[in-house]
């Protein structure tokens, strides 16, 4: 039982650790991508890129 008890908390605890790690930036685009991408860095931890309505002719 004491075993079992350990192994629950270890399984625990790890998970706690994995989601810790995951959550460590935020991205939000908005918009219409008609032709062209563009670039984002990995520098950047949080930032909004407004993509408008734009067309290329």
């Amino acid at each position: 039982m004491k075993y079992n008890n350990v192994i629950f908390l270890g399984l625990c605890l790890g998970l706690t650790t994995y989601s810790a790690l995951s959550a460590d930036s935020v991205i939000k685009i908005s918009g219409r991508v008609l032709d062209y991408g563009c670039t984002v860095s990995s520098d950047s931890l949080n930032f909004t890129v407004d993509l408008q309505k734009n067309s290329i002719s």
